[in-house]
C-alpha cells in the first residue's frame, strides 16, 4: 500500500508485471514491465521505495517509487526462489523468504543484503513478523509444520499442523487476540493456532487450491 498516494501495489506473476491501482479512480495507473516471474512487493513510504522479488532470476529489484524507475538490484543467485517479503519498522529490517530453506534480510537503506540469515526445514512460504516480540512464524509446506524462530536468540520451535494438513502457504498474524491464521491446501482447510502455544483453536473447511 501506498498510502500517501492511496495506490495498491501487486505482482501480476503471470505477466511478469507489477500493477500500480489508484484506489479512488478504481484504475490501473502504471505498470511495471520485464519481471522475472515477480511474487512478494514491499512498497516502504519512508524511503518511497518499491521492492520486488523475482523467483526466476533470484533477483530483488528495487524502484524509486515516485516515477517507478529501477534503481537497484539486490542478486540472491539463480535458482534461489526468493518470494515473500515482510518489514520491520522498528529494526528497519526487511526480511525475505528464498532458497532451500532460509529467511535473508535486507536494509532498506542501503539496499543491502546483511549478514544475518534464518535457517528452516524447507522452502519459506507466507510468514509473519511479531510486532511486539522476537517472533518469525513461518509456513514449511516442505515440513508439513508452522516453524517459529527467535530472531534475537536463534531459537527454534516446530509446530506440526493437525490431522495430516499440508500444503500451507498463506499466514496472517492477529497479535491481539493472539491468534495465527493458517491456509492449508491439502485439504482445504483454515486453522486457527493460538500463537503462544501453538495449539488448535479452530478448523474450518475453505476453497479449494
Amino acid at each position: 500500500i501506498d498510502a500517501e498516494r492511496k495506490r495498491v501495489i501487486f505482482s501480476g506473476h503471470g505477466n511478469n508485471t507489477v500493477e500500480v491501482v489508484d484506489v479512488f479512480a478504481g484504475r490501473m495507473i502504471h505498470q511495471i514491465d520485464g519481471l522475472a516471474e515477480p511474487q512478494g512487493t514491499l512498497y516502504l513510504a519512508e524511503w518511497d521505495k518499491l521492492f520486488v522479488a523475482n523467483s526466476a532470476n533470484g533477483r530483488v529489484t528495487v524502484y524509486d517509487g515516485t516515477n517507478f524507475a529501477l534503481t537497484d538490484t539486490i542478486d540472491f543467485g539463480e535458482g534461489s526462489d526468493p518470494d515473500n517479503l515482510r518489514y520491520d519498522p522498528v529494526a528497519k529490517k526487511i526480511y525475505l523468504g528464498y532458497g532451500e530453506g532460509a529467511i535473508a534480510v535486507i536494509d532498506p537503506v542501503t539496499n543491502k543484503r546483511l549478514p544475518t540469515e534464518y535457517k528452516f526445514e524447507g522452502h519459506p512460504e507466507g510468514f509473519q513478523l511479531e510486532s511486539k516480540g522476537p517472533r518469525i512464524f513461518v509456513n514449511v509446506a516442505d515440513a508439513k509444520s508452522v516453524q517459529v524462530i527467535n530472531r534475537q536468540t536463534g531459537k527454534m520451535l516446530t509446530w506440526t499442523l493437525p490431522n495430516g494438513q499440508s500444503a500451507n502457504f498463506p499466514m496472517v498474524i492477529d497479535e491481539a487476540t493472539r491468534r495465527l491464521f493458517i491456509g492449508t491446501r491439502k485439504p482445504s482447510r483454515l486453522t486457527v493456532l493460538d500463537m503462544d502455544s501453538g495449539k488448535v483453536v479452530a478448523s474450518l473447511p475453505t476453497a479449494a487450491d
